[in-house]
């Protein structure tokens, strides 16, 4: 008699009893990886650790089987239809996997206690990951180490509030990151992700923000310096999503001093981040890099 065919596995359902693994070294790399990044794709796990699509989606199958990652799908769009993306987020038996062998804490954990992700967060939050992965890669081409990544949760724990028209406004990035180029010289950012989601008016309040922020005591007492460049990325690739970068960068002409504020769509992730010449600032007519050759 002829075998009954199996059952395909679920995607979302974890097996009661998963089959046997043995957690390596880069498994733990994974797990730490998606626990400080917050979530990321099956993609961009494997552009960061792994040499092949397939020995990603084995190992992140069994992590999460075995519960030391969750997962959800988002939806994407492409120019023929919907797909769906596998995203992942650290878990229960991974956070206690991180607390027990690498000493975080409950702060330095990223669990979360929803069922589902939401569709907004996931789109900003894999966005800013998107960043972080250009940042890395341009830093590794050019020689420049990346000393500090945090984002806004951390930020969160400790921030300034300015007035800006009568009002607290909160200085609050979506990420604050340090890089040293091989001069021994730091360079400091903070980024803003614009998913398209905000109005203008309220993006054009927060650079307001900075710019008053940069003026005053706070920040050189927070940061050091107030030599901070304020990195504006707007999702998309389309004409509209040019046409709302060059409105920001009009926002910004009015200040003083507009050398803060640096503005680009998300095509720059592609390239290099700090080199390519793709940067709009208020002052300039053309794009230009982030950091120039002769600075490096």
């Amino acid at each position: 008699m002829e075998k009954p065919p199996q059952k395909r596995a679920s995607r979302f359902v974890r097996p009661k009893a998963p089959k046997r693994m043995v957690l390596t070294k880069r498994d733990k790399e994974v797990i730490r990886t998606v626990n400080d990044f917050r979530t990321l794709t099956q993609d961009q796990i494997s552009r960061l650790l792994f040499p092949s699509t397939q020995t990603t989606q084995r190992r992140l199958k069994r992590l999460w089987q075995h519960g030391f990652l969750r997962r959800d799908v988002l939806p994407v769009a492409s120019t023929s239809a919907m797909t769906m993306q596998m995203v992942y987020a650290v878990d229960k038996i991974g956070a206690t996997l991180l607390e027990s062998e690498y000493g975080y804490t409950q702060e330095q954990l990223r669990l979360s206690s929803k069922t589902h992700f939401d569709q907004r967060f996931l789109a900003h939050t894999l966005g800013l990951a998107n960043v972080r992965i250009a940042v890395q890669s341009a830093c590794k081409t050019l020689g420049f180490q990346l000393r500090r990544w945090s984002d806004e949760k951390m930020l969160k724990a400790d921030y300034d509030r300015v007035p800006v028209k009568n009002k607290l406004i909160a200085v609050l990035p979506d990420a604050y990151f340090v890089v040293r180029q091989p001069n021994g010289d730091d360079l400091l950012f903070f980024v803003e992700y614009d998913t398209g989601s905000e109005r203008l008016k309220f993006l054009a309040q927060k650079l307001r923000a900075y710019w008053v922020y940069f003026q005053s005591t706070k920040c050189e007492t927070r940061y050091g310096t107030s030599r901070i460049r304020v990195l504006t990325i707007v999702e998309g690739s389309n004409s509209p999503t040019q046409k709302r970068v060059n409105n920001l960068v009009k926002l910004t002409k009015p200040l003083e001093t507009v050398s803060w504020f640096w503005f680009a769509t998300a095509n720059i992730l592609s390239g290099n981040i700090f080199t390519d010449s793709v940067w709009l600032r208020p002052d300039r007519e053309t794009p230009i890099p982030l950091v120039s050759p002769a600075k490096r």
